[in-house]
């Protein structure tokens, strides 16, 4: 009797596939053959053929080396993988062994799922350890960087984290050699001058750069301008000093692995260079920094996330929202998250406010969805006919627990 895994449509058989290989917290890797396509093949005839005839099932390319254990001060393996929102290697490779082909086979693996793929767009997803433990001069390495810059017309997204002497591996690239790359992941050590492809690839839609150390001194003429980007988040404001962006409409600023406070002037400087319209502004625990001052610039915002530290700058975002109908006046999105150092009358003073703001925005008609994650607070003094009346309407998400830190 014949395997009725065989039976099955071809296309039926190539969605299966596409499911098992990236419907998963972490996809499987191409270059291990322990898994994925490699081992779909060999279940039968049927199979390999479903895994052949599918180019797109071969257009993402992943190459992860594992970070060593040991760990120099001051550089914190991890990060790379907390900033560039990538697994954790001890999770995503539980196998000991490195997670890519370290001799002369890895370029021959390469070149045959480049083959495979077909003409299609390509997905490059690569993460070495910093400090660096390979060395990109080496023959094998060089050439598996020359199969995969040799394809560059094709790359779609090119995501990278990496010491700044893997980053130089790719300094020849240019837009005319990766006309359709739209997408940019990048961490590296030094900042945006460590990032050479940003100089010459203006042509992206969305950008992230995140860096262990700042950017060297920026001049004028170190300023990018990148017409068709839209989608930017940045780790560092030095970052975001050297990029003008006129048609961006989403702003993520996060926390980085360096100790930074943001400038006051640095978001209202870089609108204004651009000439934009902001719709969206994510803020994660960016210090020093004046709110009001920030979204009084942005008229157009449409949706504001933040996550804050109790303080000063938090109240008084609040108590303008509240009373000045005109701050923000497009809002229809907003999120908070707040790390709690106070407590007591504190918090709910805050929980108070967070529900006034709500209450009024709302009624005003614009806002339309709102979480507010969760805040410890003492419930026997909040109203809790109010909370349950707001969380009734639909996408308002309001979480208040009874405890104290």
């Amino acid at each position: 009797m014949p395997d009725p895994s065989s039976t099955l449509p071809l296309e039926l058989v190539q969605k299966i596939f596409g499911h098992y290989l990236k419907d998963r917290k972490y996809p499987v890797q191409s270059f291990d053959f322990s898994d994925g396509l490699w081992v779909l093949g060999q279940v039968s005839s049927a199979w390999r053929s479903a895994s052949l005839s599918s180019k797109s099932l071969w257009s993402t390319i992943e190459i992860t080396i594992k970070h060593p254990s040991s760990k120099k001060p001051g550089i914190i393996a991890d990060d790379i993988m907390v900033l560039m929102n990538l697994a954790p290697l001890s999770d995503a490779c539980p196998n000991p062994e490195v997670r890519a082909v370290s001799s002369h086979a890895a370029n021959q693996v390469l070149a045959e799922i480049l083959h495979r793929s077909g003409d299609l767009p390509l997905d490059i997803f690569l993460s070495f350890p910093i400090p660096s433990a390979v060395n990109p001069t080496s023959p094998t390495w060089s050439r598996l960087f020359t199969l995969l810059l040799v394809e560059s017309s094709r790359w779609r997204s090119f995501v990278l984290a990496a010491p700044d002497v893997i980053w130089e591996s790719f300094s020849e690239v240019s837009p005319s050699h990766c006309p359709l790359l739209r997408d940019i992941d990048a961490f590296c050590e030094g900042g945006f001058s460590s990032i050479p492809i940003l100089r010459t690839c203006t042509n992206v839609k969305k950008l992230s750069i995140h860096s262990l150390k700042r950017s060297s001194s920026i001049s004028e003429s170190t300023v990018i301008h990148m017409p068709f980007l839209q989608d930017l988040e940045v780790g560092g404001v030095d970052m975001l000093n050297v990029i003008t962006a006129p048609n961006i409409s989403t702003l993520r600023l996060t926390g980085s692995a360096y100790p930074q406070a943001l400038p006051n002037t640095s978001v209202p400087d870089f609108l204004h260079r651009s000439r934009c319209s902001l719709v969206a502004l994510d803020l994660t625990f960016c210090t020093n920094i004046d709110l009001i001052d920030i979204l009084s610039n942005i008229q157009s915002l449409h949706s504001f996330s933040v996550s804050v530290f109790f303080g000063e700058e938090l109240s008084g975002l609040l108590v303008k929202m509240k009373s000045d109908s005109s701050f923000l006046p497009k809002l229809q999105e907003l999120n908070l998250s707040i790390d709690q150092f106070r407590t007591g009358v504190e918090s709910n003073c805050y929980a108070e406010l967070i529900l006034d703001v709500v209450e009024s925005r709302i009624a005003g008609g614009a806002l339309k969805s709102v979480t507010v994650e969760p805040m410890n607070v003492e419930m026997k003094k909040i109203s809790k006919s109010r909370l349950d009346a707001l969380n009734a309407l639909p996408n308002v998400n309001i979480k208040l627990m009874d405890g104290l830190i």
